[in-house]
């Protein structure tokens, strides 16, 4: 190993997302976790009310699921989505830009991708990408606390199912204790860059709640 110091600065990347960031890994983890349960893609599309051309789509990567119907997979596999994120184990100090992972995107225009080396650390990092109006449309809770940190652009986080809004600009900062339920979109005519990291590898997990 070198005994240099690890340089995690790069002046000439920009904010802007590159295609190129890793696939969505939900997807074949999906799948993985379907065949273990000795499940058919008819059967989980029966006991979900979601299509079985749907479900083969999500499962080949090629389409993304909302926090809706990733509820209704999850509970109905008995299972939490950090049990679909890429196992790693790293010694790894920084995530280069070209080695994340995007995870998935719980509404069109918003991408999540890994921030962390370690998907089983006490922290689990997330960069979310969100384009111009784009915006959740279901809440998400998790069993631990959470900072959620604007880095560009403009976002409205609606806390407690609707009840209130708080809008952060590039710079701003929030905190939100385990169980509060939260959303976030990009209300502006630009595009939006936000931190998410949850305590104790917590799971990014919908709420179960219906409203």
């Amino acid at each position: 190993m070198s005994s240099k110091l690890e340089d995690v600065s790069d002046p000439t990347v920009s904010n802007t997302p590159n295609p190129s960031e890793g696939e969505p890994s939900i997807g074949p983890a999906l799948r993985e976790v379907r065949r273990r349960r000795g499940l058919s893609l008819q059967q989980v599309a029966l006991a979900t009310g979601i299509s079985k051309s749907f479900l083969s789509l999500v499962e080949n990567g090629t389409n993304d699921i909302t926090f809706g119907r990733l509820r209704r997979l999850i509970d109905l596999y008995g299972i939490d989505i950090a049990d679909l994120l890429p196992v790693q184990s790293s010694t790894e100090t920084a995530v280069r830009r070209s080695d994340r992972k995007k995870l998935y995107s719980p509404a069109d225009g918003i991408d999540i991708y890994l921030a962390s080396p370690d998907t089983r650390g006490d922290l689990l990092a997330g960069i979310a990408h969100l384009a111009q109006g784009s915006a959740m449309t279901e809440d998400a809770t998790h069993p631990g606390d959470e900072w959620v940190h604007v880095t560009s652009g403009v976002i409205d986080l609606v806390l407690d199912h609707g009840v209130t809004t708080v809008r952060l600009q590039a710079g701003d900062s929030a905190y939100l204790r385990a169980g509060r339920a939260h959303r976030f979109g990009a209300p502006t005519e630009e595009q939006a860059e936000v931190i998410t990291v949850l305590a104790q590898g917590s799971r990014w997990r919908p709420s179960s709640e219906t409203h």
